[in-house]
């Protein structure tokens, strides 16, 4: 059985320290902009939605509501009827993805540049995420209401999936000693 090396622990450690203090401080500034951000996603759904999909889809509107604005909907307007998405879990995954990348020690390799790279790439990757998932909900919400499973697990995909982006570009060159068994023998 291998031991692990006192400076990992010590990493590990600091990383997981870090982590408990950021994720509640970004969870919490990320609810107070997320109506902001769900009113972004609302207009860029609405454009998709009308122009490209010819759906008819007449209006986006945001409703903050809750503690730290934890139950804002997203609702969408046509015909004098409308649809709501609850927002909070499917966009909190951008403040879980952040904190992850923050809390990242130095000895990681991870820049300021690449640091800043990772998170423009990530947050991208999961606001396109959550973009795809207000088209797909709205385009099918019929067959959905009637099979819920689907988006349900698409949810969950979408609130672990910072964790997998966050080991990928975080870090992917580390990955090589996983990827490339023959690295370790390499290295030496």
């Amino acid at each position: 059985m291998a031991v692990a090396k006192p400076g990992i622990l010590k990493e590990l450690s600091l990383f997981l320290g870090r982590l408990v203090l950021l994720a509640p401080v970004c969870l919490v500034l990320w609810w107070l902009i997320m109506p902001y951000y769900a009113w972004v996603l609302g207009e860029i759904s609405v454009v998709v939605l009308r122009y490209l999909l010819r759906l008819p889809v007449e209006s986006v509107t945001v409703e903050p509501s809750g503690f730290l604005n934890t139950e804002t909907l997203l609702r969408f307007g046509w015909e004098s009827r409308t649809r709501e998405i609850a927002m909070c879990v499917l966009v909190t995954n951008i403040a879980t993805f952040v904190a992850l990348v923050l809390a990242t020690p130095r000895g990681a390799r991870l820049t300021l540049r690449r640091r800043l790279r990772t998170l423009a790439l990530g947050t991208g990757i999961l606001a396109l995420g959550q973009e795809v998932y207000l088209i797909l909900a709205f385009t099918f919400a019929g067959a959905v209401s009637q099979s819920p499973e689907f988006p349900t697990a698409l949810a969950q995909v979408f609130i672990t999936l910072p964790f997998p982006l966050w080991v990928v570009l975080a870090h992917w060159d580390r990955m090589e000693l996983f990827l490339h068994p023959n690295a370790c023998k390499r290295s030496n």
